[in-house]
């Protein structure tokens, strides 16, 4: 194994913090949000810092396969025979070449050096020097693949996504809805919130918010959603803490508003923490009625109790339960049923930086037989003319269209409900029965809905 990089030699920069992210991510495995949480408790960074090391840690991240095309071009040698941290070096420094363009190009080869003759082997500065001259010179570029010739592998270069997923997405989308798919995962997504409407519609959220120096405007896919110009303060300010507003994407806020609920039903949702969707929908019933929030995971259950705490809502049960097993403990109460399934999370990879490279093409079929077990579980838990709704946050066939159809032929009694308002917004097909929102084409995240009633 290697020997761990010896950080605090380095000098405490946003550029060191970047760099110690990326090795934790890329060399111990863990998740991007993770590794940033650990590489910050070691140095205590200031705000500025961090958020600029975020920056260029996420983004090395998200456009590994860019930068790693240049800097093989510019290095005359494949990545895997480059030290690792090294290679983590040149990512960062050309990301910002590339992508931040914020600071002279000497002083980011300037830096880059000095990390390398800190924590690397004698040689290593002459050589992270030579590349990095040659990339911040003027005119350097890394010719991409060829656009017209194959525009899958240009698609998949330029924008940083695995092949495999590039394929299918253009197969599936269309190159210019997957070209938007790309380009949409490696921004930073929308920031959105629901209004509590316990205590405030949105147009009065609006003002609220704008009061504390906080702009929105309105969403429009859901009609209560407020979009805001940045993620600044989102989670920190009274209002927020007050339970006025809970963050939650455009897409997923359709879910429960696709049941139309009324009040005194009884809700299940089935895969609940952290619990956005079942306090959605307890907002919708005007707290009136019962909203059993169901998890197999005891301490992600905290979280749906703290969310409905902060929001105010007495209505919300969270329940220790298995997704696949639930009807043992309800079968027949509920009048509705949110099934949002464990997936792949191809829609949301703009919030995970490093998700993409943690795919595999075949995640999906073993995801899409476990959430077949679960759905026929949740069927169990309908009341006669009761109706579910299930969706996921990815675009793959097998856990969405083929998903749906598969429980629609084991279970005669179930028919799907055309998404009218949605079918209006030209996400739904009419008649379908379901929508697939994708992200970057829709104006939110990659969503999968549909709805299905249980007949009398």
């Amino acid at each position: 194994m290697d020997r761990k990089p010896q950080f605090e030699r380095l000098e405490g920069t946003s550029r060191d913090l970047a760099l110690e992210v990326l090795y934790y991510c890329n060399r111990e495995g863990m998740f991007a949000h993770r590794a940033l949480e650990t590489a910050a408790m070691r140095s205590r960074p200031p705000a500025s810092v961090r958020k600029s090391a975020t920056e260029m840690a996420f983004g090395a991240i998200r456009r590994m396969l860019t930068l790693d095309y240049a800097i093989e071009k510019a290095s005359g040698r494949a990545m895997g025979e480059i030290d690792p941290i090294l290679a983590d070096i040149l990512r960062i420094a050309s990301y910002q070449f590339s992508y931040m363009r914020s600071e002279a190009g000497y002083a980011v080869v300037d830096s880059a050096v000095e990390q390398a003759k800190r924590l690397s082997h004698k040689g290593a500065s002459g050589f992270v020097n030579a590349v990095l001259r040659k990339m911040s010179a003027p005119g350097f570029t890394a010719p991409l693949p060829d656009r017209e010739g194959d525009p899958a592998h240009w698609l998949s270069v330029s924008e940083s996504h695995p092949r495999w997923m590039v394929d299918d997405w253009i197969a599936r989308f269309g190159f210019d809805n997957a070209y938007a798919m790309c380009r949409y995962d490696n921004d930073v997504p929308p920031a959105s919130v629901r209004p509590n409407p316990m205590k405030a519609e949105a147009s009065g959220l609006a003002s609220m918010l704008l009061e504390i120096g906080i702009e929105s405007e309105p969403g429009r896919l859901s009609a209560s959603a407020l979009v805001l110009k940045s993620w600044d303060r989102v989670t920190s300010n009274p209002l927020f803490t007050g339970g006025y507003y809970s963050v939650q994407d455009q897409a997923s806020m359709l879910v429960a508003e696709a049941l139309g609920l009324m009040p005194g039903e009884t809700v299940l949702d089935i895969c609940s923490a952290p619990g956005g969707k079942a306090c959605h929908a307890a907002e919708i019933m005007g707290d009136e009625g019962r909203v059993i929030a169901a998890d197999a995971n005891a301490k992600r259950l905290r979280l749906v109790k703290e969310n409905a705490r902060r929001l105010g809502l007495k209505s919300v049960e969270a329940v220790v339960s298995d997704a696949a097993c639930v009807h043992e403990a309800y079968e027949g109460t509920a009048d509705a049923v949110i099934a949002d399934l464990p997936c792949s999370g191809l829609g949301v990879l703009a919030r995970r930086p490093d998700a993409r490279w943690r795919k595999d093409a075949h995640q999906a079929r073993s995801l899409a037989e476990a959430g077949a077990s679960m759905l026929d579980s949740a069927a169990r838990c309908l009341k006669k003319g009761g109706r579910m709704v299930f969706s996921t946050c990815t675009v793959t066939a097998e856990e969405n269209e083929a998903q749906l159809k598969g429980f629609l032929e084991r279970h005669p009694d179930f028919g799907a409900v055309p998404l009218e308002r949605l079918e209006g917004l030209g996400i739904s097909m009419p008649g379908s029965g379901y929508a697939q929102l994708l992200q970057g084409v829709h104006g939110s995240d990659g969503f999968f809905i549909s709805l299905i009633s249980r007949r009398i």
